[in-house]
């Protein structure tokens, strides 16, 4: 009996990992509807704004500088098909420290950009494989940029700058990227993504690209 025994041990561990594999090819076939992705990342802003609305003593520094806020995101996205999802994205964009430059005085003001929220309803398309997928989508949504306070401030050369309280705002954006994703388990995979977004703000429209990376799970 022992020794039918040890000659049945291989077999059986050979049979597991069988199963196990085909179970494994199972589960990534599967269509998996439902989809919660979690990223984090940088947001390149260029400048926005024009030397030509300078206004002494009203506009001093009428050019916003390029700044790169940290950026964390959430995200929902229903697949009707293996290829075919419609979904909501949640972004939040970080303040950031800027230097504005006065275009005739050359005197400069540090300053700190707001922080932002965005929420966008996004189109999405996905070219499926077992473990590594890419898509495409595109969306449009709300940016929003909270109430601020008024702020006392120095320049450089040391003239007091007074920051107006502002109320919040909510602005139309749209969006569009394209994402690569890889499946580390049938139901766990990372991501990174990369989009184009414009806000149609008052009174500068904004544009940017948005680097993300994170974590998604299928069920």
């Amino acid at each position: 009996m022992q020794k039918i025994g040890n000659q049945c041990f291989p077999v059986i561990i050979i049979l597991s990992v069988i199963l196990i594999i085909v179970s494994s090819q199972s589960a990534f076939a599967q269509h998996k509807k439902h989809y919660i992705s979690i990223v984090a990342g940088i947001t390149c802003v260029p400048d926005y704004g024009s030397e030509d609305d300078y206004v002494p003593a009203e506009n001093d520094f009428p050019v916003t500088p390029p700044h790169f806020p940290f950026t964390f995101g959430l995200s929902y996205t229903y697949f009707f098909t293996r290829s075919i999802g419609a979904g909501v994205d949640y972004r939040h964009f970080g303040s950031n420290k800027l230097i504005l430059e006065d275009p005739v005085g050359k005197d400069e003001l540090e300053m700190k950009s707001l922080s932002h929220s965005s929420l966008t309803a996004n189109f999405v398309y996905r070219n499926p494989r077992k473990r590594f997928s890419d898509y495409v989508f595109a969306g449009i949504g709300i940016d929003t940029v909270p109430a601020s306070r008024e702020e006392i401030l120095r320049t450089k050369i040391g003239y007091e700058v007074i920051l107006a309280a502002a109320p919040g705002t909510s602005d139309f954006q749209f969006n569009a990227g394209v994402g690569f994703e890889y499946l580390i388990t049938a139901k766990i995979g990372a991501k990174m993504d990369i989009r184009y977004a414009y806000i149609l703000a008052k009174p500068d429209n904004v544009h940017s690209l948005q680097f993300t990376w994170g974590s998604f799970m299928l069920f």
